[in-house]
């Protein structure tokens, strides 16, 4: 009986405060956020945002239901210490009942940054805040770290062959060879300062100049570069070493005609042939400079990849 009675009561309280609220009425949850932060022009390793030291990078922030004129204060701390604080306008965002702002900060401390931004009166819903990394700007061989990681996945992202170990290893140094290649920038295995910040913005996409070939390889000679591409989609790009001035590689457009598995008598692994003793093959020494015979050089760590990538009938567009 007393327990009948117990839910009789709960059943009644719960509809006495149905007919108390208003129709139609609903109580945001308390846990809704009224602002929220992102950042723009970073690395990212997978676990935090990575910004780069004295580079600039991009705060945006969502605010629900602005007020007209509305204004909000972002502040920057390192270690406890505020290094800035801006107060930004919101304005009207493309989704309705939004607002946004945007605003670009750099700092060449290093270490980890809290970034607050808080409405106008400051409540718990009305502020909100992020951390993100400040490191750089300069990595090279026997690097590790987080730094390193966002590195990898941005390159691997572009399609550079590369894997995210957090650990600046040799296939990292190549795929940052092939990047600067594509990007017309000094070789070097080494990614200092315009590297990151490219890969932060986003830029360093190998350009297919074929996209109407569909699947097949391209050769920029002037520019290091091998891709496997199917039309406009870049599978992978990787670094290559083409042929000596005495030993020039061959321009022009050409098909694969013939495989050979396995490593033969030259030193020449998994090769690919598409024009007389010309391959498309893994090597153990792919330089910075043209160093073949005439060949299309690319690190024996990607050989096995590309020759089962690479179909016979499949053209190979060489060029500068």
């Amino acid at each position: 009986m007393r327990s009948t009675w117990r839910l009789k009561l709960g059943a009644g309280v719960a509809f006495s405060a149905a007919l108390a609220a208003p129709a139609g009425a609903r109580e945001p949850p308390r846990s809704t956020p009224l602002m929220r932060l992102a950042v723009r022009s970073v690395l990212d390793d997978g676990r935090q945002k990575i910004a780069l030291a004295g580079e600039r990078f991009v705060v945006v922030g969502r605010v629900r239901h602005p007020r007209a004129g509305e204004r909000v204060v972002v502040r920057f701390f390192h270690a406890g210490t505020e290094l800035r604080r801006r107060r930004i306008a919101v304005t009207p965002a493309a989704r309705k009942g939004e607002g946004r702002f945007e605003l670009r900060f750099s700092t060449p401390t290093r270490g980890r940054l809290r970034i607050v931004a808080s409405r106008a009166p400051e409540t718990a819903r009305g502020r909100t805040s992020l951390r993100l990394l400040v490191a750089g700007p300069q990595l090279g061989p026997r690097s590790a770290g987080p730094l390193v990681a966002g590195l990898q996945r941005r390159l691997a992202g572009l399609r550079y062959s590369v894997r995210p170990t957090g650990v600046y290893d040799r296939a990292t140094g190549f795929a940052v060879l092939a990047f600067r290649g594509v990007n017309r920038l000094p070789a070097s295995d080494r990614a200092d300062a315009r590297v990151l910040s490219m890969l932060a913005r986003g830029r360093g996409r190998f350009g297919p100049r074929f996209p109407r070939h569909g699947r097949h390889v391209e050769a920029d000679l002037s520019r290091r570069a091998l891709a496997l591409l199917d039309g406009q989609r870049v599978v992978r790009v990787l670094h290559t070493s083409p042929g000596r001035r005495v030993t020039p590689t061959v321009l022009g457009s050409y098909r694969f005609y013939r495989r050979q598995f396995g490593r033969n008598s030259s030193g020449m692994l998994h090769s690919t042939y598409f024009h007389r003793g010309y391959a498309v093959h893994g090597y153990s020494f792919v330089p910075q400079f043209p160093d073949s015979h005439g060949c299309l050089r690319i690190p024996n760590a990607d050989a096995l990849f590309v020759y089962r990538w690479i179909r016979i009938g499949d053209p190979i567009d060489v060029y500068r």
